[in-house]
């Protein structure tokens, strides 16, 4: 699956849509679930992302975590702003 995906990302970087399609579909079947929870009640404060699925296991190997990967994002992740 890894070599598949490493396989395409040359040419979704030259702007194959093609290769970006089936680059987005694959990453896609690797999550089943995404999780944001914000650590403060603060505007652009903290927050806590969690993937469930098959990309856990890609980001973390500690047995601990197995079914979720946490990532802590902070300052400068921002809601999306309308007419930008």
């Amino acid at each position: 699956m890894v070599a598949q995906l490493e396989a395409t990302l040359p040419d979704a970087a030259r702007g194959d849509t093609e290769a970006e399609r089936r680059l987005k579909e694959a990453v896609r079947g690797l999550i089943d679930r995404v999780t944001i929870t914000p650590l403060s009640q603060e505007r652009g404060g903290e927050i806590e992302i969690t993937i469930e699925g098959t990309l856990q296991s890609l980001l973390t190997e500690r047995e601990e975590n197995a079914g979720s990967a946490r990532v802590v994002a902070g300052g400068g992740i921002e809601p999306p702003t309308c007419g930008l």
